[in-house]
C-alpha cells in the first residue's frame, strides 16, 4: 500500500493511541531510538479557510511549504516540501517520538499553528501514520480589529446587522460586544439580519474609520432577535460618535430637516 494512499484515510493517525514498541520501554522524551527500524509518515499541511480551529472540507491545501519532523526535545528528522495537495510523504524515517513542525520564518507574523494538529506522537517499526496540520490566522474582536494597523489577514466575529448579499450592497455591518465595524466588498458568503457570522478579511481604513475588507463571511449561527438600535442625538450621528458608530445600528429622534 503506497504511503500516499495511506493517507487518504486508511490508517489515519489516532491521537492518545499507544504505539510504543516494546524496545521504546525506559527511553526519554525526544529520543529516536536505536533500535533498528523504520516507519512511514504522510504529512498535510493545510490552511483554516473558516477559522474553525479544525481541519475539514473548507480549508485549502497549502504548497511549497517545508514540512518537517522534528523530535520533541529539538532537532528534525526529516524534512519535505509539500506538493499541490498540502502532502509530504516520509517512507522511511527513524523510530521514535517525533512531532510535527513548521519553521517560525515560515509563519512571519500572519500564521498561527493549532496545536491540537501538530501532536507527538510515537512512530514504531513498520508503522504508516497519517497527520493532518492546520495553520489559521489571529482571530480577534471587533472592538481589538478596529485598534489593529491596516493590511493584517484576520478572522472577526460579530451578529450580523444586515442581510448579505442585497441585490446592490456587498458589504456588510458587524456588532459584537457594544463594538461595530464595516465589512467592505465581501466576495462570498449568505448571512440575515441578526445571524452570528465569522469574517476573514484584511484590516484597513476607509474615509479615516477602521474597516474590514472583506473576503468570506461564515454563517455561524441562527438569526437572533433583530438587533436594537443605539439612540443618538444629531450632533452625535453627524460623525457617528466620533466613527466610534460607523457600521452601527442606530435610530435619530426629533430631528429638524433644514431642507
Amino acid at each position: 500500500m503506497s504511503v500516499r494512499r495511506l493517507f487518504l484515510g486508511v490508517f489515519p493517525l489516532l491521537a492518545g493511541a499507544s504505539l510504543f514498541l516494546g524496545a521504546c520501554e525506559g527511553s526519554k522524551p525526544g529520543d529516536i531510538l536505536t533500535v533498528e527500524g523504520v516507519g512511514a509518515v504522510a504529512g498535510q499541511l493545510l490552511f483554516d479557510a473558516n477559522g474553525n480551529g479544525g481541519a475539514d472540507q473548507a480549508d485549502r491545501p497549502l504548497e511549497g511549504w517545508t514540512f518537517k519532523l522534528d523530535q520533541p526535545a529539538g532537532g528534525t528528522v526529516v524534512s519535505g516540501v509539500t506538493d499541490a495537495d498540502g502532502i509530504v510523504l516520509f517512507e522511511e524515517v527513524p523510530i521514535g517520538r517525533l512531532v510535527p513542525a513548521i519553521s517560525e520564518s515560515q509563519l512571519g507574523d500572519t500564521l498561527n499553528p493549532i496545536p491540537s494538529t501538530f501532536p507527538t506522537f510515537t512512530l514504531a517499526s513498520g508503522d504508516e501514520l497519517g497527520v493532518v496540520s492546520v495553520l489559521t490566522l489571529p482571530s480577534y474582536s471587533v472592538a481589538d480589529a478596529r485598534d489593529l494597523s491596516p493590511e493584517i489577514p484576520v478572522f472577526v466575529e460579530g451578529v450580523a446587522l444586515n442581510s448579505f448579499p442585497d441585490v446592490n450592497e456587498r458589504n456588510l455591518h458587524l456588532r459584537n460586544a457594544g463594538s461595530f465595524i464595516r465589512v467592505l466588498s465581501v466576495d462570498s458568503g449568505t448571512v440575515a439580519v441578526g445571524d452570528t457570522v465569522r469574517v476573514r478579511g484584511r484590516t484597513a481604513r476607509f474615509q479615516g474609520v477602521p474597516v474590514l475588507d472583506g473576503k468570506v463571511v461564515y454563517r455561524l449561527g441562527p438569526t437572533s432577535p433583530t438587533p436594537v438600535a443605539v439612540t443618538l442625538t444629531t450632533a452625535e450621528a453627524a460623525d457617528a460618535r466620533g466613527g466610534a458608530l460607523d457600521a452601527a445600528l442606530v435610530a435619530v429622534f426629533e430631528a429638524e430637516i433644514l431642507e
